[in-house]
Order: structure tokens, then C-alpha cells, then sequence
């Protein structure tokens, strides 16, 4: 899109991006977890540029600017940005968010900068939008009409600085996205099969435990007793209630005459990896996920670019020629 003679107007959209509360959020988390949460901002957007045809014009501190040839590509854009950092602060549990203004209209290219009336109109309109929006003048909404299926609500004629006019806006409704959710284990369900009866206080002290858990301590529970006393059923009777809370079940069992390392956690993180979408694996697994594939190998598969496994000695437990012994 750029023209280094620069002069020649074109048609374009404009877009700005600008990253909310910026300085409030580093002193809230460190200067460490500020600087990862700003990679995965700019991977986020870069990703919703390159997925809709934009070109980065430049940074502006807190966000980018950017230019498109579609106002509907530069829509859909912004609205994949939300939801991808919308994403970034829910599995970091950290507040992220940007806001984002759009203009078009003809422009100049001078160098690699782009130039005109659209430019200054985004750029008040990202300073106008709320966390969270998308506020786009009201060209941008008859350019992209039906493409895309976005829906824009009117804001009016806003008064915007430096524009010695009201500028007709709207703003472009966004949702975030729903992650699959990882299914309740086959093998509890099946166990559910059986009535729940007695053990009131066991499973009182559980769920407890379970309650405990949400508010943030570390807990874990050890069921024991003979063969046949019903702790698969207690267990399974847990598992179903924290389900239908929303929490994350996993299942796995040792069986008594296979020799598999770490069976258990074999089978849990076997199933929750096939249950994953790559970008929730890639955000969770962090620097050890070639560890991890040691034991779930489907974890190399769904993500190929995983870092090397660390030295047996250093890593997971092992025999120092890199094989891992049976439980």
C-alpha cells in the first residue's frame, strides 16, 4: 500500500489500536509479567492483521496503527483483536484490554507514514472508545455493510478533538469466544450409573476441600479403604458436582499389572490435549511442554514447534540415559 514518492491520494481504512491502563497494569503485575502480557497484545494483533490483509504502519507507544484496503477486513480485524485479547486476559487472569477506532477515506503515503483527514479521524476515535470497543466513523459502516455479518450500533455525531465537525459513528458489537469445554471423563460417567447413597460426611469433607480449592488454597485429597467401599463412587459424585460448576475434570487410573510410567497423568493429560485447541495448549504448556511430550507424545503432534525436553538430571525423573522408570 505504500508509495515511498508519496503524494498520490488512495482509498483506505484506517485503524488504531491503543492498549488501556497500560502503566496501572505494570505496576499491578511487575515489570516481568507486563512485558509477556505486551508480547502476547502485539501477537494477538499482528495475527488479526495478517489474517485480514492490513499493513502495520507504525507503533504509537500503547498501540499500532494500520491500514487496509477493506473497511469489512479492517472490522473483522478488530473484532478478532478483542476477542484475542480478551482470550490473553482470561488465561493469564490478568485485566488486558485495548480499544480500537477506524476511519477510511482517502489518504497520502509519504515514506512509509500514511497521512489525511481518515488517519486523524481513527485516531480520536480510539481516544474516544471505551475498554473493550470498537468505534468506527460512519463510512467505515456503509463501506463494510453486509460483509462479515458485524453489527454496528449508532453512537451519533460525536465531538471529536481537532475535528472541527461532528463525526457520525457507531460501534461494532463484539463476543468473546467460547472454548470448547474439555467433556466430563467417560469412565466416571459410567460409574454414575450407580446410585449415590450413604457417605453424607465424606463427601461433605471433599467438597469442602473442593470449596477450599476455588478460594485459592492448594489442596489435595487422598480417598482410601478396601476394594468395593464405594471411593470411585465418592469420587465420581465430586467430580460431577465441580463439573456442573465449571470446573476442569480429568480421569486417570493405575492399572495394577501394567508397568506404564506415570499412568495416571498419561491418561488425564492425554485426554485434556485431544480436547484442546492449539492456541489454549500453546498458552497453558509454557517452556516444559517438551517434557511434557515425553509422556503424552500427541502433545508434539498438536504442537510442533514445542521447546527440547531438559536434561533427564534436570527435568523429569529418569535413569540418566533420558528413559523414564515405571511408577
Amino acid at each position: 500500500m505504500s508509495d515511498d514518492g508519496g503524494g498520490r491520494p488512495e482509498t483506505a481504512t484506517v485503524l488504531f489500536t491503543d492498549l488501556v491502563g497500560s502503566t496501572a497494569l505494570r505496576q499491578a503485575v511487575g515489570d516481568d509479567r507486563a512485558d509477556e502480557l505486551r508480547r502476547l497484545h502485539d501477537s494477538v494483533l499482528r495475527d488479526a492483521i495478517a489474517a485480514h490483509g492490513g499493513q502495520e504502519v507504525k507503533g504509537t507507544g500503547d498501540g499500532i496503527m494500520v491500514v487496509f484496503g477493506s473497511a469489512a477486513g479492517a472490522v473483522s480485524a478488530a473484532a478478532m483483536m478483542q476477542r484475542g485479547v480478551d482470550r490473553v486476559g482470561r488465561r493469564a487472569a490478568s485485566t488486558i484490554s485495548i480499544r480500537v477506532g477506524i476511519s477510511a477515506g482517502d489518504v497520502v503515503w509519504e515514506g512509509n507514514d500514511c497521512f489525511g483527514t481518515p488517519v486523524v479521524e481513527a485516531r480520536r476515535l480510539c481516544d474516544e472508545a471505551s475498554a473493550d470497543q470498537i468505534v468506527v466513523s460512519d463510512i467505515v459502516r456503509l463501506l463494510a455493510g453486509s460483509r462479515g455479518g458485524h453489527e454496528f450500533r449508532s453512537l451519533g455525531a460525536l465531538e471529536l478533538k481537532g475535528l472541527a465537525a461532528p463525526l457520525a459513528a457507531a460501534e461494532v458489537a463484539w463476543a468473546p469466544e467460547q472454548p470448547a469445554r474439555t467433556p466430563f471423563p467417560a469412565p466416571l460417567g459410567g460409574v454414575e450409573a450407580v446410585r449415590f447413597v450413604g457417605r453424607i460426611d465424606e463427601l461433605e469433607r471433599v467438597w469442602t476441600s473442593w470449596k477450599r480449592a476455588q478460594a485459592g488454597d492448594k489442596r489435595v485429597v487422598l480417598v482410601s479403604g478396601e476394594p468395593g467401599v464405594g471411593k470411585t463412587r465418592l469420587a465420581a459424585e465430586l467430580a460431577r458436582r465441580a463439573f456442573d460448576e465449571g470446573a476442569l475434570v480429568l480421569f486417570g487410573r493405575c492399572d495394577e499389572d501394567l508397568a506404564v510410567p506415570y499412568e495416571p497423568f498419561v491418561q488425564a493429560v492425554h485426554a485434556y490435549v485431544g480436547a484442546c485447541a492449539p492456541d489454549e495448549l500453546a498458552d497453558q504448556i509454557g517452556p516444559h511442554g517438551g517434557d511434557l511430550a515425553r509422556l503424552v507424545p500427541e502433545l508434539a503432534e498438536r504442537l510442533p514447534h514445542l521447546p527440547e525436553p531438559r536434561h533427564p538430571r534436570n527435568g523429569l525423573p529418569g535413569d540418566g540415559l533420558g528413559r523414564i522408570p515405571p511408577c
